[in-house]
């Protein structure tokens, strides 16, 4: 049954008993049940539950741990465990930090869903714990690329919902954490780590909105173009950088200016298409934060004028700014 979804078990276990709620393991997949996405099927769940006085207990976690283990493979049935899980928390809050500390020991993907279901019930201590666990899996070179799209997702989950107080708390080992890849990655890993730096630093930039952490971000993002071959890391950092110009704080930085002023610089002399797209999703970023009046700021169609009837590389850059830079602006 391992990895199978929860419907599959729950009629494989009805076949077999005679008395289905006579057995606790039942009324838990049924208890699960009731956060089902069907309507039907939840409010089935939620009659069944309420016709045999269903009351969640402390004792049920030993179990409900166990169906994490059984259908780690299976996301929307450990979606729905996490719901259960999380209605456990909210109840015995007591428990929080051994229960966290079994649901990372399944470790895998299916940790990092139930993390990402169950964050808004997390403490200080616990958002902590999570973070740092989302961080080794990360710098595990085995990591599947599902396994880090889903803890780039959660990261940014804990990072954008959490108390300033915890954001404080957890900057600084967070950004200790994200200084460089993992050894033995491959280049695709690496590019997925990328992606994590650049989400989950930008959120700590932008909640934080200290100047110099703002700028110290923006350098971080000229480095990650400069280096990254990924159309979804340029994606990430166009998204990014876009969050980043928003900030009243930095909109007049003359570390914004030199990023922009690079962007176009690379993009319209760069001999690489690469580069050029890369780098010109950078900039697009910062025209989308700022607003249609930054291009007269960087003297953005001034350039593209006099690029426009220079050689094929620049030409060729002309083109792919007024594809990215200009779509984005009207």
């Amino acid at each position: 049954m391992r990895g199978t979804d929860l419907v599959k078990e729950a009629g494989a276990i009805a076949f077999g008993k005679t008395q289905f709620f006579s057995h606790r393991r039942c009324i838990l997949i049924a208890a699960a049940m009731q956060f089902d996405t069907s309507n039907s099927i939840t409010t089935l769940a939620k009659n069944l539950l309420a016709h045999h006085e269903f009351v969640i207990d402390v004792s049920d976690w030993e179990e409900v741990i166990e169906m994490q283990r059984r259908f780690e493979n299976h996301e929307g049935s450990i979606r729905k465990i996490a719901q259960l899980m999380k209605s456990l928390i909210v109840k015995f809050p007591a428990s929080q930090n051994t229960w966290l500390a079994r649901i990372i020991a399944v470790g895998g993907i299916s940790a990092v869903r139930v993390i990402d279901i169950i964050s808004p019930t997390l403490t200080p201590t616990s958002v902590a714990l999570s973070l740092n666990f989302l961080c080794d899996v990360a710098e595990q070179s085995s990591s599947s690329q599902e396994l880090m799209h889903a803890v780039l997702s959660t990261g940014k989950v804990l990072l954008s919902g959490c108390s300033m107080d915890t954001l404080t708390a957890v900057t600084t080992p967070v950004q200790q954490r994200l200084r460089k890849p993992p050894v033995g990655a491959s280049a695709q890993q690496k590019e997925q780590y990328n992606a994590i730096v650049v989400v989950w630093l930008t959120i700590l930039a932008c909640r934080i909105n200290d100047t110099p952490f703002l700028e110290a971000t923006i350098e971080q993002q000229a480095q990650v173009l400069a280096t990254s071959t990924s159309a979804m890391v340029h994606d990430f950092v166009c998204e990014s950088m876009a969050d980043i110009a928003r900030n009243k704080s930095i909109q007049q930085s003359e570390k914004l200016s030199a990023f922009a002023a690079n962007c176009i610089k690379v993009t319209l002399t760069s001999g690489a298409y690469g580069k050029k797209k890369a780098h010109a999703c950078g900039l697009a970023g910062v025209v989308l934060g700022l607003g249609v009046k930054s291009l007269r700021r960087f003297n953005v169609i001034p350039q593209i004028v006099a690029a426009s009837k220079d050689k094929q590389a620049q030409r060729s850059g002309v083109m792919i700014l007024i594809e990215q830079d200009l779509q984005v602006s009207f």
